[in-house]
């Protein structure tokens, strides 16, 4: 097996960012071996195109923003073992290395007391970190080391270069490749349903949720070009491998106006509501088949089995004091509170007040109270 670390020579460094040629790297014998060669750092992989059929602007993939969701980096694993030829330049811009390899690796989605990376594209932020970027290169207290190493970047630091790299590259699109915590389906994200938009969810997934929602997140940047979200499935599911691999290969072999539509027509799910804990709460959270006295809230055990399922009027999602229930909040993309026409609590039992879709939804407690419980689609009544 090939070492990187006994080739240092053998990257370059492209906006910020270590550039590896994918035929310069060896898959490693499993992720784990994978993922260590690379110091801690984050890093881009390239595929070259054929230069002879190269076709215009590169594509973009980033994955590993959250260091717990690893189909993304598992997808370039068996890329390299394949090593295909693109019809053009495709770029794998792998995050949150640091986090990842962090003990126990691939647990972590952000650091304790840091932020989360794909909470920090905010424009202001990257605004702000845009005005002081010389500054960011060659302090060590921001960059980790004097010379600019990314090692030890803050993730607003991160979430900005690559903002920067993206911009910098103009690609025709960017794909930013997720996992869901808990057991889930695969689907698409995106703000825009053109026929680009939509056409490059399908081919991960017949599942599209439309978001306005604003919570930092990358694809909700207005970018010149197309920009999704696709959530493979839960983590550490090999179908949601599977789904990453088989998604990013067809979009390398095959030019956009040459695919064929998804056999299955989209389903679009439209203004998403997201359920979390107040910020000025805090609050006992569990999960069990039962209320559980010592929580403020309990969540059924198996509540991620139901990722996508339509949920009805009355169905027990779990229990909650009273004061446990009024942490909660449910805005949409508007900002209003919507919490009392999607949930109530009825003798200590949570339960749904109207049809829904549910999906997003976690059953690990520090994810459900440092992001969310889960995102609510109210679907027509019959």
């Amino acid at each position: 097996m090939n070492d990187i670390k006994h080739t240092a020579t053998a990257f370059q460094i492209l906006h910020g960012f270590k550039l590896y040629q994918a035929r310069q790297l060896s898959a490693g014998i499993n992720l784990d071996d994978f993922i260590a060669q690379f110091d801690g750092e984050p890093f881009v992989v390239r595929f070259a195109a054929d230069k002879s059929a190269a076709s215009g602007k590169p594509q973009i993939f980033t994955t590993l923003l959250h260091g717990n969701e690893t189909s993304g980096v598992e997808a370039l694993r068996r890329l390299l073992d394949t090593q295909p030829t693109p019809y053009c330049d495709t770029y794998i811009l792998v995050a949150s290395v640091r986090v990842a390899t962090t003990p126990p690796k691939f647990y972590h989605r952000m650091l304790p007391n840091e932020a989360d990376l794909n909470r920090c594209f905010k424009i202001s932020n990257l605004q702000t970190w845009a005005a002081n970027y010389a500054l960011a290169q060659s302090n060590a207290s921001i960059d980790g080391q004097s010379g600019g190493s990314t090692k030890l970047m803050l993730p607003e630091l991160l979430a900005f270069k690559i903002f920067y790299f993206v911009n910098t590259l103009k690609p025709r699109w960017l794909l930013d490749l997720h996992n869901t915590s808990g057991a889930s389906p695969a689907f698409a994200v995106t703000r825009h349903l053109t026929h680009n938009h939509t056409l490059l969810c399908q081919q991960f997934s017949p599942f599209i949720v439309r978001s306005q929602l604003n919570v930092g997140a990358l694809f909700e940047l207005e970018f010149d070009f197309p920009c999704v979200t696709i959530e493979c499935g839960g983590t550490g599911d090999e179908l949601a491998n599977q789904t990453a691999y088989t998604g990013i290969h067809r979009l390398m072999h095959t030019p956009l106006s040459e695919l064929r539509i998804d056999s299955e027509p989209a389903v679009i799910l439209d203004q998403p509501i997201r359920l979390e804990v107040r910020k000025d709460k805090a609050v006992r959270l569990g999960y069990s088949n039962s209320k559980q006295p010592k929580d403020d809230i309990t969540l059924m055990a198996n509540i991620d089995a139901y990722n996508f399922a339509d949920w009805h009027p009355g169905q027990l999602l779990g229990w909650a004091s009273e004061e446990g229930f009024n942490s909660l909040t449910a805005t949409d993309e508007h900002g209003q509170e919507r919490i009392d026409e999607l949930f109530h609590l009825q003798h200590g039992e949570i339960r749904c007040s109207t049809k829904l879709h549910l999906f997003m939804i976690t059953n690990r407690t520090d994810i459900a109270l440092s992001d969310c419980l889960l995102y609510a689609v109210i679907l027509p009544q019959a």
